[in-house]
């Protein structure tokens, strides 16, 4: 399944009457990207697989805070460069499973200082950075494939290259803007 199936990804414009709930989440190198696109092709259940594999950043912007977000973001790419991050083990979700990864936090933590006013209270809470490449299973099946990928897994390694801005739409996720690091 190609990714643009997962997803209704155009450019769009923003337009200050139209209602938003804005999802921030990290951008990955082709390669890491494109191994988590596999695994979660293959594990998450087709009919709930309709957003691409990510990591979340923060589940819910503000909505009128739409330009200013995109400013902080420019703001933020043009003083940094791409990030390493580590695949660093599996992680079990009672009804799924996840790549753990670990990465310096500091650009996430200056992000969240900024906006913790307006931020919801799950946003609010430490990064805890995943991959969700199964959920809503049972749990039979999701200790199964833990057990799998605990057997087969080896330490990944990429990078961060930047953030992506996405709408909330009831479901999926309509792209809305990409901002990378210098």
């Amino acid at each position: 399944m190609q990714i643009n199936s997962l997803l209704n990804c155009r450019i769009t414009k923003h337009h200050s009457n139209a209602s938003m709930t804005l999802i921030l989440t990290l951008k990955l190198n082709v390669s890491l990207q494109n191994f988590f696109t596999h695994e979660r092709q293959c594990f998450y259940p087709s009919k709930r697989n309709i957003v691409p594999a990510h990591v979340m950043l923060f589940h819910q912007l503000p909505e009128d805070a739409f330009l200013s977000i995109q400013n902080t973001l420019n703001e933020l790419t043009a003083q940094h460069t791409c990030q390493f991050v580590q695949v660093s083990g599996i992680q079990f979700l009672g009804c799924g499973n996840a790549y753990r990864l670990s990465f310096d936090q500091t650009v996430f933590l200056k992000l969240r200082q900024r906006w913790f006013a307006q931020l919801i209270p799950q946003d609010k809470q430490r990064c805890q950075p995943h991959v969700t490449v199964q959920n809503k299973v049972s749990a039979t099946k999701a200790r199964l494939l833990n057990q799998t990928l605990n057997n087969r897994f080896s330490p990944l390694y990429g990078n961060i290259i930047g953030f992506e801005l996405w709408r909330y739409m009831h479901g999926p996720w309509q792209w809305l803007s990409c901002h990378y690091f210098c």
